[in-house]
Formats: structure tokens, sequence, C-alpha cells
């Protein structure tokens, strides 16, 4: 299951040498280790740094918490809203005077794997408008989601977003509330978009 070889090319301008050792795993993703340095420096402790670290590598079959596995089939197909708003005027003077704000976030996680995100920020101060914003991908939604445990076995949800960016939250369920790195946060399945996700 090990295989390796020396190659040469060019590094940052450099002539350079390497030992290169691919490790496959049966069960899922393999592993590739490789020691370089310039043509000049390279010599055989490259190679045997390479073949001594690989002879130490186990794999093994991860265990999934149950919390992990429930987590994924109740989120899927669910819509998640998060919704906070706020304002104070006054109306005692001739002028209306105040502000105020609402947000909004929406995440539909889709069974197929894929999920859409959007959201939207408005303020208003002294009765002036203020902005508001809203992203989405294109195509399979947004990006990919799952469902994995963190180091202290949390169930996290993660999304990846097609151009790289990842964001991951806690999910806890406490006073029959769905909780998102502790904020509430709506979760629907209706059969429209109006209250079930988009999966489109």
């Amino acid at each position: 299951n090990v295989i390796g070889a020396e190659y040469t090319g060019v590094m940052e301008g450099q002539s350079a040498k390497a030992y290169i050792v691919g490790i496959v795993n049966s069960g899922g993703y393999g592993l590739t280790i490789f020691a370089a340095s310039t043509s000049d420096s390279y010599s055989a402790e490259h190679e045997d740094a390479c073949l001594k670290l690989a002879k130490s590598v186990e794999f093994y079959k991860a265990v999934i918490p149950d919390a992990v596995k429930e987590w994924k089939q109740t989120l899927m197909n669910a819509r998640l809203t998060y919704m906070d708003s706020y304002s104070s005027y006054d109306y005692s003077g001739s002028v209306t005077t105040g502000g105020g704000y609402s947000s909004e976030e929406i995440i539909d996680l889709c069974a197929s794997g894929f999920f859409n995100f959007s959201s939207s920020n408005s303020m208003s101060v002294d009765g002036g408008a203020g902005t508001s914003a809203y992203s989405h991908g294109s195509g399979a939604g947004s990006g990919t989601w799952d469902v994995i445990s963190n180091a202290a076995g949390e169930a996290i949800l993660q999304l990846t977003f097609y151009e790289g960016k990842v964001n991951e939250y806690t999910l806890t369920y406490e006073n029959e509330e769905t909780q998102l790195n502790g904020y509430r946060y709506f979760r629907t399945y209706g059969t429209t978009t109006d209250d079930g996700p988009r999966c489109d």
C-alpha cells in the first residue's frame, strides 16, 4: 500500500530534488509525504525520513458519534432561519427621531449535500434608509454541507462555500430550540420556498 520515488524539478526558482511517498488507505483518503531540498543539498537522508514517517502511519476507521448522525438526519431538507431586530423611535417632538436595524440569515440544507445561504441586513437612523445585502451561490447552491464532530465530541454544522470559505456552527438543542453557536434558528421543513428549503 506504499509507493515512493525520486523527483527533480524547480522550486522557488531553484533546481530541486525530492523523495515522495504515497500511502493508500483502503478506507478513504490516503496520504502523501515528501521531503525536498535544493539539488545540491539532497541526500539519502530525505528518502529515509519519508520512509520512516510512512512506516509510522496507521489508518483507522473513525467512530462517528450518535449525536452527529442524529443531527445530520434532522437537518436534511431543513431550512434554518435566524432573525434579529431592534428599534427605538421618539415620536414626542415635531420630528420623529431614532433608529433600528433588522438582520436575517437563511441556511437551506438539501439532502443531496449542497446548501443555499442568504443573509440580509438593514439599518435606519433618524428615519433614514439603511443598507441591505443578499448573497448566494450559483449552480448547485452556495456550497456543500456536512455535520462533523470536534475534539470535544460536539456536533458541528460545516458549510463549505465553493469559493473556499468555511463556516462552522456548534449545534445544540435547548428548551425546544435549535441553536447554532448559541443563537436560536427556526427549523422548518415546508414544501414551498416560503417555509422550506430551496433545493433547485
